[in-house]
């Protein structure tokens, strides 16, 4: 058979959350325990050191209650009490019938000392309480702080994470344009020469963007004819289809090295050139191109597709995308009343990019 424990007979009764006795605006959970001699004020214990504290408060509410159980025993004739009572005063001289007054007197003397033990016990117990509690707010606002330090520790260390990843973005942007510069640094000498080699030929403009390799032909091969009809040209024509050939291969140079740039260009800024352009033919007729995305799309169903789910959300997505597009190109070319439609609007009013 277990022992009874020593303090079972005050009973938990409710837990309650208020704040720190010790303090702060920090709410804790406090277990209340009712006293057997009906005082009417609980015994308040936090929940966290009820085990450890629950004989500790139990005694030092008992050192102090004035109350009376319901079989009429004083709170001040508890065993428990006594018990404290006694070892505090520890042994008493015994006197016997016959002893004088001198020696009651000296007999009273111990019995005060008791008295104050008890109260300096009492008291003891209770700043021995509150020390603990004390104690206990402290660790908890230590761990807070703790855990409030790993948390900014975390945040620094994302923050350098972070400024790495764009002192990196910004190394790769300014590499790009070195090298833009120094394309565009290459390409400078032979812009005068273009400009020079036009305006002889009689064009009205400057490179870039430079006059079409068909149109200096065909100028120079004016200016051939003309001379040859007038007998102008003789010794130049050599010098003339020299200039020609150098022309042509420069051009050409020149020309490659544009379409080059426009590519480096497509890339940066017109990725989806291509999609748009690949769609085109459907935005002759937006109805008969949605209806047939539908039967596509019913065909790609993520249900009828359960091994491709998650390519089948995808494509479905894209395929949403140029289903708004369409519904919107309809919507434009639609006629609001007579029964008739409106063409469809050319292919640079259609939102594919071009």
């Amino acid at each position: 058979m277990p022992k009874p424990e020593k303090w079972a007979d005050f009973t938990r009764t409710a837990v309650v959350s208020k704040q720190s006795k010790h303090g702060g605006a920090k709410m804790v959970d406090y277990a209340q325990f009712a006293c057997p001699y009906n005082c009417g004020m609980p015994v308040e214990i936090p929940t966290s050191i009820v085990s450890n504290n629950k004989s500790t408060k139990c005694l030092s509410h008992l050192m102090r209650c004035s109350g009376v159980s319901d079989d009429g025993l004083k709170a001040e004739d508890d065993p428990r009490v006594k018990e404290i009572r006694l070892a505090a005063s520890g042994k008493r001289a015994r006197t016997d019938g016959a002893a004088d007054v001198s020696e009651t007197a000296i007999a009273i003397v111990p019995c005060n000392a008791c008295v104050g033990r008890e109260e300096e016990n009492g008291r003891l117990i209770v700043r021995n309480d509150a020390l603990h509690g004390r104690v206990q707010t402290l660790e908890e606002q230590n761990a807070a702080h703790v855990s409030t330090m790993q948390a900014m520790r975390g945040n620094m260390e994302q923050m350098q994470r972070e400024l790495a990843a764009l002192r990196l973005q910004g190394q790769k942007q300014d590499e790009r344009i070195r090298q833009q510069d120094e394309r565009v640094r290459q390409l400078q000498p032979l812009v005068p020469w273009a400009n020079a080699l036009s305006a002889a030929l009689g064009f009205q403009t400057s490179a870039p963007p430079a006059p079409a390799l068909e149109d200096h032909l065909a100028r120079i091969k004016t200016l051939k004819c003309s001379e040859e009809k007038n007998g102008k040209l003789g010794a130049d024509l050599s010098r003339i289809r020299q200039e020609r050939k150098q022309l042509k291969e420069q051009y050409q140079a020149l020309v490659a090295r544009n379409a080059e740039i426009l590519q480096e260009q497509e890339k940066v800024g017109g990725q989806y050139l291509r999609y748009y352009k690949v769609v085109d033919p459907m935005f002759d007729d937006p109805d008969k191109s949605i209806s047939f995305m539908r039967r596509v799309m019913r065909a790609a169903h993520p249900d009828k597709n359960p091994d491709c789910r998650k390519e089948s959300e995808a494509y479905q997505k894209q395929q949403n995308l140029l289903l708004t597009d369409l519904r919107h190109q309809r919507e434009a070319g639609a006629q609001p009343s007579g029964g008739k439609q409106r063409q469809p609007k050319p292919a640079a009013a259609r939102p594919t990019g071009r």
